[in-house]
């Protein structure tokens, strides 16, 4: 082998190796959306959860049952949170799946299916936030369920 082929296999090795150091993780994925108080970072306002990796570290701070089950997802690592709704039957429901926040609201609307698991945008944790679903009865009224404001 001669030196212009070690050369030149040492510098393949390199970029491979930086180009492997390069990808994102879910973690760094996460740390690029924080809460809308940095200035330097995007804000998680309006962001979808899975998109930015927020899922990873996710946990429930609290659910209620209504025509399933309506949670409020935090995420540390992106100080965010969103709703999250799962049906739990083998019937379809039409329903409207909402984050309340007291400075941002997002929603997404449930295609009727069973065992459907739905979730919202995310709001930036440094508001009071709540979980809701709203459903319509055939007389026209909306009920709404939510969780707590955290």
């Amino acid at each position: 082998m001669g030196v212009r082929s070690r050369t030149a296999s040492g510098i393949a090795a390199l970029a491979l190796a930086a180009g492997l150091l390069a990808v994102p993780s879910p973690a760094n994925a996460a740390a690029g959306c924080y809460g809308s108080g940095n200035p330097i970072m995007l804000s998680c306002n309006g962001r979808e959860p899975t998109s930015y990796g927020c899922d990873a570290d996710a946990v429930t701070l609290v659910e209620v049952d209504y025509w399933g089950t309506v949670a409020l997802r935090y995420s540390r690592a992106c100080h965010a949170a969103w709703a999250r709704w799962t049906n739990h039957s083998p019937s379809g429901v039409v329903a409207t799946v909402r984050i309340e926040g007291s400075a941002n609201t997002y929603e997404t609307h449930t295609a009727g299916y069973g065992y459907e698991v739905k979730w919202t945008r995310m709001v930036s944790f440094s508001q009071y936030v709540r979980a809701c679903l709203l459903k319509k009865a055939p007389t026209g009224d909306i009920y709404k369920e939510c969780t707590p404001y955290r």
